[in-house]
């Protein structure tokens, strides 16, 4: 029996260098080095970035993608971003709408325009809610993304994410036909997590569960 295989959560690991030529409005220009958000999501990390301190350099470019999936013969791709899931902790909201704006710019010229193979997980500032209704309006109809990603955790969520305050946000997404993807963030004040010191457990457990606000479990993306 034939079978058509996607894979519905890839991920990239920013560039974000090329990210900020991508800026717009008062913050651009203004971006200078470094990391652009606290992308430590995977909990502990060396001086070295994932995909130097796990191994081998993990596929990240658009060509690199397209090479992956005619090799493994996986149809399509949805693309996750990786320090990005770290957009719940961005509190200010200025800030978190220049860098969603950037990103998803980003996004859209480096892999969607590359190949209808390529689809992608549009980041939202989920610090304000009408900032991300917005941002998916813009998302959907400027740059085509019909995939928008929630985080699991973080202090710029104000509310647990079934709470009324996002119920804008998710009746725009059912107007527009758009997926909202809850994934799972920055792992921090999961307890006896944070003295884990290796990887693996962290990233299994991490992605099981999560604390909204009020410290209370809430079941996510229950990854890989």
């Amino acid at each position: 029996m034939n079978c058509e295989v996607i894979d519905a959560d890839g991920h990239v690991f920013e560039d974000y260098a090329d990210i900020r030529s991508f800026y717009e409005g008062p913050l651009s220009g203004r971006i200078g080095s470094g990391r652009l958000l606290p992308d430590d999501h995977f909990h502990i990390w060396t001086d070295a970035p994932p995909q130097q301190a796990q191994g081998p350099r993990v596929i990240g470019t658009a060509d690199e993608w397209l090479d992956f999936l005619d090799k493994t013969g996986v149809s399509e791709t949805v693309i996750f971003p990786s320090g990005g899931l770290a957009i719940g902790m961005v509190v200010n909201v200025e800030y978190s709408v220049a860098y969603c704006q950037a990103y998803n710019n980003w996004l859209h010229a480096r892999y969607l325009t590359q190949s209808p193979k390529l689809h992608a997980a549009g980041l939202l500032p989920i610090a304000d809610v009408q900032e991300s209704v917005a941002e998916l309006q813009r998302g959907h109809s400027k740059l085509g993304m019909n995939v928008f990603m929630l985080p699991s955790t973080g202090q710029a969520l104000g509310k647990h994410l079934g709470d009324r305050m996002y119920w804008p946000l998710y009746a725009e997404a059912e107007r527009l036909d758009c997926v909202l993807a809850v994934h799972g963030g920055k792992h921090h004040g999961f307890g006896s997590l944070d003295s884990f010191s290796v990887y693996y457990p962290v990233h299994g457990l991490g992605h099981a569960f999560g604390p909204d606000p009020g410290d209370q479990a809430v079941a996510v993306d229950a990854h890989r």
